[in-house]
């Protein structure tokens, strides 16, 4: 109990001596990125715009095991600093600009914190999950006025405060469409002999409340791959095969989806991850470039792949479970979606089964619907937009 209490008052004491260094030493010109160390799209784009467009040094926050994957991502003179080491702590207690994507570190008056954030979608987040505290920044980025709304009650701040410029990482997948063909050459194995690339993207799922987690080595063990109890992997992978596509499923990072068993001599489906990505000398954003068809239940990335104008499939066979874990924003969720929600595997497999056929998608307007909802900009100068704003044109 003694060790235990002492353990507690060192961290009290580290965290009230961070706090008070923060506030008096001085400000370099300099900017911290940091995000969940997996790599975000949204800090990559913006670390590589400041790098190449302003006079300023940029540290980009990594875990020692990203180190070499994540260089060929960056600008060169990006500099790599390793979470929790002397350097990191120095660092984010003397730069003048702090940049974010989950709201991990405090800013005090005299640094400028900007909430990127990691995903504009329908799933609550932050005071919206009844979380008290929201995320203190000077810039909150939104990326129409739906959404500036959102942030502003999310997090906690002025309407004022969150600019509408875009996403940064949306520029990364824009400008990747013009380039398509040679993006799909760098993917192993091979793909480019598939009519069709779909990728799959089931999202986390919030415990019911009373349930500790417990994330263990390689985090939460995932029932199936699909977040989908009792789906056929052999029958969508005779659909897929049939059309000659392949399917790509990244379960959510937080998952443990390292046994794949149940895939064996299925070679129309292939589990991927971060790490896999980040082996292709790219980021998830340069992947959705590549993709034809977007599976998911209720994750962001739906969101900005809408700005590409191709189908997204909306399944989800749960749906009572998510709604009693207050995990949606919206009440009547189907209005809000780019397509119809799927709760039904036969109905799913069908659908999916038609659309690779006839490639006719009967959700676009819909999907535009949202679209325009969710984007006032839907071009690739996002970064800039909020590089200008931070910066105010301060460039070399």
């Amino acid at each position: 109990m003694k060790k235990n209490t002492l353990k507690i008052l060192s961290l009290k004491f580290k965290s009230n001596l961070a706090k008070a260094l923060i506030r008096i030493l001085p400000k370099f010109q300099n900017v911290l990125i940091t995000d969940s160390l997996n790599a975000e799209s949204n800090a990559i784009a913006m670390a590589n715009y400041i790098a190449e467009n302003y006079d300023t040094s940029v540290f980009y926050v990594i875990k020692r095991s990203f180190r070499e994957s994540i260089k060929p991502l960056l600008n060169s003179k990006i500099k790599l600093i390793e979470i929790n080491t002397v350097k990191y702590r120095l660092t984010y207690l003397t730069s003048k600009y702090v940049i974010s994507t989950h709201g991990y570190l405090d800013s005090p008056n005299n640094q400028v914190h900007i909430n990127l954030w990691h995903g504009v979608g329908h799933k609550k987040i932050m005071t919206a999950r009844g979380g008290r505290k929201g995320i203190k920044a000077d810039i909150t980025v939104a990326t129409s006025a739906f959404t500036q709304k959102m942030f502003s009650e999310f997090f906690k701040v002025p309407l004022d405060s969150v600019t509408v410029s875009g996403y940064p990482r949306n520029d990364i997948m824009i400008k990747a469409e013009t380039n398509r063909g040679n993006i799909i050459k760098q993917i192993k194995p091979d793909l480019r002999s598939y009519d069709k690339i779909i990728l799959w993207m089931p999202t986390y799922r919030r415990m019911p409340p009373g349930i500790n987690l417990n994330l263990g080595v390689n985090g939460l063990k995932l029932d199936n791959l699909y977040n989908c109890k009792g789906f056929d992997s052999v029958k969508f992978n005779i659909i897929l095969k049939q059309h000659n596509a392949i399917c790509l499923i990244k379960p959510h990072y937080l998952y443990d989806a390292l046994d794949k068993s149940e895939l064996n001599g299925l070679n129309n489906i292939l589990v991927i991850n971060d790490q896999w990505v980040l082996k292709q000398k790219m980021t998830l954003y340069d992947l959705l470039c590549c993709i034809d068809i977007l599976i998911t239940d209720f994750s962001s990335v739906m969101t900005d792949f809408s700005l590409l104008d191709k189908p997204i499939i909306c399944f989800c066979t749960d749906l009572k479970q998510v709604i009693d874990n207050e995990e949606l924003y919206f009440e009547d969720i189907e209005n809000w979606l780019p397509s119809k929600l799927h709760q039904n595997k036969e109905e799913f497999y069908i659908f999916l089964e038609q659309l690779l056929a006839s490639g006719v998608d009967a959700y676009i307007q819909k999907r535009r619907k949202m679209r325009d909802l969710y984007f006032l900009h839907q071009d690739d100068g996002s970064t800039e937009r909020l590089a200008n704003h931070v910066f105010k044109l301060n460039r070399t």
